[in-house]
This record gives C-alpha cells, structure tokens and sequence, in this order.
C-alpha cells in the first residue's frame, strides 16, 4: 500500500498545469473584447517580428560612409557637350539606334505627352464631380488619384519644356531645378498652357 501510494504523482500539479492554457485562453478573450487592443496587438506582434531586421540593418548603416552623392547640377552648355560626346561615341560604334534625339523631336514629343495628359486630367475631373452628385467615393478617390498621376506628368513634361526653353538664354547658368520652377509665379500658368500655336 505505501508503495502505491509514493508511486502517485500529486494531483494537484497535473491540474494547475491544465488550467494554465485555459486561463490564457480566457484572457485572450477578455481582452480582445477590448475596443481597439486587437489593433494594438497586431501592432506589437509585427513590432517584435520586425526587431531583428531593424537592427541588422541599423548596424550596416553605421558601417556604410555617411556621404551622399548629390547630384550636380549642369549648365546648357554642360549638356549639350554631353550629348555631341554621345554622339560621337555612337557614331564610332556604329549604333545608330544609339544616337541622340534631335532637340526639336523632343521637345514635339514632350508637347504631344502633355496634351494627353491635359485631356486624360480634365477627364478624371469632370469622372470625379460625376461621382460626387451622386455621392459614390470610391469613385471620386479613384479619379482624384489618377488626376494626381496625370498632374505628375504633366509637371515633368512641362518641366522638360521649361528647361528647353531658358537654358539657351542663360547658357553658362545651371538649368533651373524643379523646386525652382514650383517657386516661379508664373508656374500655375505655365502648367496648364497648353502651348498649342495656331498658325
């Protein structure tokens, strides 16, 4: 009988254990029940899975040089000596396909891209207003972004034409860098001219 009775584990142990899951579970619930914890749990889930790959590369960052290239900016005369060296370069190799544009086929085709996205933004406008009266906003964020899409285009293109256009007058200047032609006044008028010359 004694021999039995050592030879028992304590029951108690045994049911501690088992209740430790159910009391995790329980808590789990009760505090997903909480307004906004399931969000702060997701958060600090991905928070502890993204630790590691933070701190790999955080200590490559200090190991890379603290220097950053900036771009420097040319003159008309500057690119336009790039371009005659391009083409000598192309005309050695024989690569014709490699040789550069002629100044005025840019600057056609320039002018060609921004009366298409002229006409595609006043389309996602006017796409926009309609969705508006009939109060859908999905369409209205849908045509609101590819108006923004558009815009960036037509910044660029307008960008390229502007560059074209006071580089010859200044030619030992550097060309003017976007944040300047944002800061010009007369930025609003040149983005939506147009340029369109009837003879």
């Amino acid at each position: 009988m004694s021999g039995e009775n050592r030879s028992t584990p304590p029951a108690g142990g045994e049911q501690s254990e088992r209740a430790r899951p159910a009391l995790r579970i329980v808590k789990t619930v009760a505090l997903n029940m909480i307004p906004g914890y399931p969000l702060y749990g997701a958060i600090r889930s991905f928070k502890r899975s993204t630790e590691p790959g933070a701190a790999v590369i955080s200590d490559l960052a200090k190991r890379l040089p603290h220097k950053r290239a900036r771009r420097r900016a040319r003159s008309w005369n500057q690119v336009m000596e790039a371009r005659r060296e391009s083409r000598n370069r192309a005309v050695e190799a024989g690569a014709a396909k490699a040789l550069p544009q002629r100044l005025s086929v840019i600057r056609r085709r320039s002018l060609q891209a921004k009366w298409v996205f002229l006409a595609l933004a006043f389309f996602a406008l006017c796409r926009a207003l309609g969705y508006a009266t009939s109060a859908q906003w999905t369409g209205v964020v849908t045509s609101a972004f590819f108006g923004m899409v558009c815009s960036l285009q037509i910044f660029k293109f307008e960008y390229r034409l502007r560059q074209m256009e006071t580089g010859p007058k200044n030619p030992d200047k550097p060309l003017m860098s976007a944040r300047e032609f944002l800061r010009d006044r007369g930025f609003v008028k040149h983005f939506f001219n147009p340029r369109i010359e009837w003879k």
